[in-house]
């Protein structure tokens, strides 16, 4: 006795098409990713993430315990977005003040901040400096400083 094989329903053919869409826009994104002509959207991304962290900061308290708001007027993510936005050196000196260390911000926020850092100096065309990590970071693949002529012995 032999079974025949069992017909695909509408609803399987339908799913089986879905998932070769969803498998094919995955590829796509993929690749642009790669490509340079993702590069831009790489960028703002990047940005974005690193105003939701600066953001994340200003929530905290302040100095001294101040609320941020006092301090720079910003009380919204909108003020605080058309600050950044109002000059355009406003958002690297922002993610700049954390630099050394990157005090008061999580591993997440930190790395979103590296990345901008990163970007900046790429476009400035200056010599990558590989800020180094906070505690915590290392799983980020951040850069570490290449050792100065003194510490390298020499």
């Amino acid at each position: 006795m032999r079974i025949a094989p069992r017909k695909a329903s509408r609803q399987t053919l339908r799913m089986a098409l879905s998932n070769a869409e969803r498998q094919r826009r995955y590829r796509q994104k993929l690749k642009l990713r790669a490509s340079p002509d993702g590069m831009g959207d790489q960028a703002r991304s990047a940005v974005e993430r690193a105003v939701q962290a600066l953001w994340a900061f200003h929530q905290r308290p302040g100095p001294a315990g101040l609320d941020w708001a006092v301090i720079d007027g910003c009380r919204t993510l909108a003020e605080y977005r058309s600050e950044l936005e109002r000059s355009p050196g406003n958002l690297i000196q922002a993610v700049r003040a954390f630099l050394p260390d990157y005090v008061g911000l999580t591993p997440d926020e930190a790395h979103a901040i590296a990345v901008v850092i990163e970007i900046s100096d790429a476009l400035r065309l200056a010599p990558r400096r590989g800020h180094p990590a906070p505690t915590g970071m290392a799983r980020f693949g951040t850069v570490p400083p290449e050792p100065t002529q003194s510490e390298a012995g020499g």
